[in-house]
């Protein structure tokens, strides 16, 4: 199975597929007052993907202020 690298660093596997994204459901998010932003891009590596998906902007970098 192919993971993406976000998924790979927060250890995120099936077992989170369909949970809510609440304390109690084992997946939540914390804020630690960092500040950043973040910019779309084009997903790479999938050639194999129609135009359309190819120019989606899923992609998602993000940059400290």
């Amino acid at each position: 199975m192919v993971h993406g690298k976000l998924t790979k660093m927060l250890q995120i596997d099936k077992e989170l597929n369909a949970k809510k994204v609440e304390k109690k459901s084992s997946l939540w998010l914390e804020d630690d007052v960092k500040k950043f932003k973040y910019y779309k891009d084009k997903r790479v590596g999938i050639g194999y993907a129609s135009k359309k998906d190819q120019n989606r902007l899923w992609r998602y970098i993000l940059k400290e202020e």
